[in-house]
């Protein structure tokens, strides 16, 4: 087991990315190992460096969170990926896609902290709201 889970950061929105890690900061298990802002950018740094969990936004440009989450999945199937989204809607293709996690942006129910622990020690698979 390592000392630390590796988190990659993905979104497009710089404050939110940077609001991301100031919050897992404190966290003294959790290490930030890179940050993007498009989903091609974070399949380039998940090929270089695989982390132990990817935190991805669905929307964004070129590259979205969806194609990020199949072709990090399917290249790299231990890195665990929650994908994150202020709607419901895209639940199932993030599903499909293979997501461990599907995190409603802004959940006051949702501690991230807790999730990543989750995701990462398998205590929970295809979590989140209906």
């Amino acid at each position: 087991m390592p000392d630390k889970i590796e988190v990659l950061i993905v979104d497009d929105h710089q404050k939110l990315r940077r609001g991301i890690i100031a919050l897992l900061a404190h966290a003294e298990d959790i290490r930030i190992v890179g940050e993007a802002s498009t989903g091609a950018e974070a399949i380039a740094l998940v090929k270089r460096n695989p982390p132990h969990v990817v935190l991805i936004d669905l929307q964004m440009p070129e590259v979205d969170g969806i194609e990020a989450t199949i072709a990090i999945k399917n290249n790299w199937p231990q890195v665990k990926v929650i994908t994150m989204t202020w709607s419901t809607n895209h639940r199932e293709a993030a599903l499909a896609a293979g997501t461990d996690y599907f995190l409603l942006k802004g959940d006051p129910n949702e501690s991230l902290t807790n999730i990543i622990h989750d995701v990462f020690h398998k205590r929970m698979v295809s979590g989140s709201p209906e």
